[in-house]
């Protein structure tokens, strides 16, 4: 017989070893009940909190995109590309490919043609022709 096959029919036979995996089993999933795992989290985040409390942060400032519209990056369509086929919008991506496994977005299919002709309309810089 295998030794692992031996082990377990050992095992099998000594209560006491049961009895003890069983115990140190139940000890372990205790440790994960919601309460204690509240408690954990709980504690994580005050430590977050007042570690940043402590950092020295600095202030971000940005334009908004109603002060600066125009600093957009360039309207690109090749991912729109690659994420549609004569059937539609893909549902998801890995990085810039589409993931076929996923299948298409159903029920959505105007947010392409939407967004940008809302680009479009916003920056005047393309015609609906272009964009379609």
């Amino acid at each position: 017989m295998p030794p692992r096959t031996l082990e377990v029919i050992g095992l099998l036979r000594d209560e006491t070893r049961r009895t003890a995996m069983r115990k140190n089993a139940h000890k372990l999933g205790r440790e994960m009940i919601w309460s204690n795992t509240a408690r954990l989290y709980q504690r994580s985040f005050e430590l977050a909190r007042l570690e940043g409390a402590v950092l020295s942060r600095k202030s971000f400032a940005t334009k908004t995109l109603d002060q600066a519209p125009r600093e957009l990056p360039e309207f690109k369509l090749d991912h729109v590309a690659r994420m549609t086929d004569s059937t539609g919008l893909f549902q998801h991506a890995v990085f810039t490919a589409p993931n076929f496994s996923e299948g298409y977005l159903y029920g959505r299919q105007l947010i392409i043609p939407c967004a940008m002709s809302d680009y479009a309309t916003t920056f005047a810089t393309l015609s609906l022709d272009d964009v379609l």
